[in-house]
């Protein structure tokens, strides 16, 4: 047991303590350095999506950002993915002002669409809406409808993706149904599946309870204790002020008392060198 003022922490112990710290700082430290890492990786991916940089100059960008060899497949595949959604964005796009501009029928716009590979329902939804903006008397009185996809093994996959990004709060549920919705489910079908996504949340919260984490574990904890002994070991506050300050943030009384035992081994220390 630590006696203030008299009796000074063993080496085992204050060892520990000051790993403990050294740790939690440490770890601090890298999420810091990732999330600016991840934030890069996303700035480059944006500039090859909108054509700034070529596929060898992407690579090289990653490997740069210290992306490992199995998310860099990840990353040029997911890459390849944007830029070409961008890329037929940006000639529907074109297309459809030669359209309104009057250089390009519909007739035109409905082939060079289907020259880009669109599936014949969007094909027909992207051409009627110049239609109707043109010429609404022939508009088609019955439009067939995509079919219902979430009756499909491939509409099931994405169904159960669906969920399971609802049921990690990856999305809300609104969203959910939203997405469900899109692949031709009926309304009171995918009300039911958020329902019962609701219920499995519900269920989580209640067996999982939020921990409750003292103030000095936290991030901004673990700097504050770090700046106090820092404090302490330069003279600049006593003993007392140490203890106080670490009690403070939701620290026990003989964690408090052992650190600042630690921290007179260290002022020792110290003097010890200097004399």
């Amino acid at each position: 047991m630590v006696k203030k003022g008299t009796e000074l922490v063993p080496a085992a112990i204050s060892d520990k303590i000051d790993t403990y710290f050294a740790l939690g700082l440490a770890r601090l430290r890298e999420a810091k350095v990732e999330s600016v890492r991840r934030g890069r990786i996303g700035t480059a991916r944006t500039r090859f999506r909108e054509g700034f940089t070529t596929e060898p100059q992407f690579i090289q960008e990653l490997q740069l950002l210290r992306v490992s060899d199995e998310e860099l497949d990840l990353e040029l595949a997911a890459g390849r993915l944007d830029y070409a959604t961008d890329y037929l964005r940006d000639l529907i796009a074109a297309y459809r002002d030669a359209v309104r501009k009057g250089n390009l029928s519909i007739d035109g716009y409905r082939e060079r669409l289907s020259q880009l590979g669109l599936v014949p329902e969007r094909v027909m939804g992207y051409v009627l809406r110049e239609v109707a903006r043109v010429r609404p008397g022939e508009l088609p009185s019955v439009i067939g409808p995509p079919g219902e996809i979430y009756l499909t093994d491939e509409g099931k996959v994405i169904t159960d993706t669906i969920r399971r990004r609802r049921q990690k709060e990856l999305m809300s549920r609104d969203e959910e149904i939203a997405s469900l919705l899109e692949l031709g489910m009926p309304v009171s079908y995918a009300e039911a599946i958020a329902d019962n996504d609701d219920s499995r949340l519900a269920e989580r919260e209640e067996i999982e309870p939020e921990k409750i984490i003292p103030a000095y574990e936290t991030d901004d904890g673990r700097v504050k204790v770090d700046t106090i002994r820092r404090e302490r070991r330069k003279k600049i506050i006593t003993r007392e002020k140490e203890i106080t300050s670490l009690t403070a943030l939701e620290m026990p009384d003989w964690f408090a008392e052992a650190i600042a035992a630690n921290d007179d081994v260290r002022l020792a220390e110290k003097l010890g060198e200097e004399s």
